[in-house]
């Protein structure tokens, strides 16, 4: 499979089964295809199970494909950014890129609860990452 670089121009419309160009008139004559259809936006929504999940739906005033489509969430965090760990203040929320230096799993009182630790690091520090299983 060839990969493209980002700067890479894309690729040429051709014929089908030919390695001959399309015109530019050709391009814009081809018929233009949308999935879904924009008249399947209006359509009902399908049953959803569980009947949980179609109450949620209907609380968001979510019936039909186009109002999925639409549908923002009321908070998004946007977790791109990284930052080295040596520039983490406690309490902070953030995203860092670590490699995994070593993992323990530990029972708790709760049979239900497992407590995962994590030492990770980067080229600037060394810190815990901890999960509530």
């Amino acid at each position: 499979m060839a990969v493209r670089a980002a700067a890479d121009p894309p690729p040429i419309a051709r014929r089908f089964a030919s390695a001959e160009e399309l015109s530019q008139r050709e391009l814009q004559d081809a018929p233009l295809r949308s999935i879904p259809r924009p008249s399947r936006l209006t359509e009902a929504l399908p049953e959803i199970n569980p009947p949980k999940a179609q109450k949620g739906l209907r609380a968001l005033g979510i019936e039909t494909p186009g109002d999925l489509l639409e549908h923002f969430p009321f908070r998004h965090e946007d977790r791109r950014e990284r930052k080295d760990i040596v520039a983490l203040t406690p309490g902070e929320d953030a995203t860092i890129l670590a490699e995994v230096r070593s993992i323990t799993k530990r029972p708790t009182r709760r049979r239900r609860l497992t407590i995962i630790e994590a030492t990770v690091g980067d080229e600037t520090g060394v810190t815990k990452a901890v999960w509530f299983n």
